[in-house]
């Protein structure tokens, strides 16, 4: 399981984002969307951070940045990922169950419609 070291975020650390870190915001933000994190969720985003290898300071810039800032930058990139992406939040959005919140549900169809538009 991947630990986070919350004493070493910085304040005056420059934000840049990478692939890695608005793939991260995006994810957490949607697993956090309902207000409960279980461990289907913990063992998703630690799968996630696994196949994208994603590290502390992707997660540390993935704080940093808004998540509209995440989306905008992740809009651009070839259909192949966001197809892949879109893929790997059915797979979270449904690890509460058949349920998927209304949080969750607005936050999936607001990267659908960006994936579209910049696409």
């Amino acid at each position: 399981m991947f630990i986070f070291n919350f004493d070493l975020v910085q304040k005056s650390m420059s934000i840049n984002i990478t692939l890695k870190s608005a793939i991260y915001r995006v994810m957490t933000d949607l697993v956090k969307a309902d207000n409960i994190i279980n461990l289907e969720e913990l063992e998703f985003l630690d799968q996630l951070y696994s196949e994208y290898g994603i590290t502390e300071g992707d997660i540390l810039n993935g704080y940093q940045i808004s998540l509209g800032d995440a989306l905008s930058f992740l809009a651009t990139q070839p259909e192949t990922l966001k197809s892949s992406i879109l893929s790997k939040m059915t797979a979270s959005a449904g690890s509460d169950g058949d349920k998927c919140s209304r949080t969750e549900s607005v936050l999936f169809e607001a990267v659908r419609c960006i994936f579209k538009e910049k696409g």
